[in-house]
């Protein structure tokens, strides 16, 4: 994970949160469609 210090203005935090959100959703549908295959 990137530190704060690089850009303390702005929150790259944020803006990586909800991408990882929907690719752990996403892995996890894959996840899921595979078990059951």
């Amino acid at each position: 994970m990137p530190s704060n210090t690089a850009s303390p203005e702005k929150k790259p935090t944020v803006d990586i949160n909800i991408p990882k959100r929907v690719t752990l959703q996403l892995f996890t549908l894959v996840i899921m469609a595979g078990a059951l295959q």
